[in-house]
Formats: C-alpha cells, structure tokens, sequence
C-alpha cells in the first residue's frame, strides 16, 4: 500500500487534504501533518507514529517549501529507509495527479505528477485581454 502524507508548516497541509477530499472523497491512505501547530507540537514524534503503523508501506511526502524545516527534517528520516520518498513544494494538482494515477512504477508516478504540477502553474496575465485563439472548436485555447 502507498500512503501520502502532506507535512507543511502550519495549516496549509489540513487545506490540501480537504480541498483533495472535496474532489475526490475521503481518501483512506492521506494523511496531513500540520508542522508547529496546537495539533502537531511534536512534528518528528507525528512522524515516527506514521512510521510505526506503516511498517509495510511505501510512504510519500509532501512538503510546502525545499530548504525548509519540515523537508529538513523529513530528509534525515527518509534517507535511511527506501520505502521512503520526499516531494517538496507539493500543490494539490500533484496530489490530485498521483492518486488518480494508474502508473504502477512509483518512479514515475511520481515524476508525472511534478509534470503536471508544473504545467497547472500559469501566468494568467499572458492571456487576459488578448485576442482569442478560439480555433472555431468552441473553446479558447492558452
């Protein structure tokens, strides 16, 4: 089993998961870590019950920001073990991605879901105001 577990500081983790859930429905295997909150004061102590009671499973993690102190201290946990995978700068188009995913090698599921991170990332500017490209299909194209 794979389980996804969105480590953030603060509460943007618990936003991610509703706004999933809100898409998609509960999600059995998803998991939202608010780091140095009233609910999680003792964020490496969160992580290790994750751990303990998922002893068989491959776990992903997302954090909000590279260089920072939850992806600091995930990296430490997840360097020791290959079941293990840290994912930082998560968004909820690559949680979105990755479970609704069929891809089997975690690899590339994983890669494919950053693709489509990234691609979800659009600069708006660049098409306000401007002249459609409607190609006549009944929908303008960016």
């Amino acid at each position: 089993m794979i389980k996804f577990v969105i480590a953030t500081h603060g509460y943007f983790a618990k936003g991610l998961k509703m706004s999933t859930e809100f898409i998609m429905g509960k999600q059995k295997n998803l998991y939202a870590i608010c780091a140095y909150t009233s609910e999680c004061k003792d964020f490496p102590g969160m992580v290790e019950k994750i751990l303990n009671n998922s002893q068989e499973d491959e776990i992903i993690f997302g954090t909000d920001i590279a260089g920072g102190s939850v992806n600091n201290e995930l990296q430490k946990i997840v360097a020791s073990d290959d079941r293990l995978h840290l994912i930082a700068g998560i968004n909820l188009p690559f949680i979105l991605e990755f479970l609704t995913t069929n891809e089997s090698d975690l690899s590339k599921r994983i890669n494919e879901s950053i693709t489509a991170s990234r691609k979800s990332i659009i600069n708006f500017d660049e098409f306000i105001n401007k002249p459609s490209t409607n190609d006549g299909d009944g929908f303008d194209s960016f």
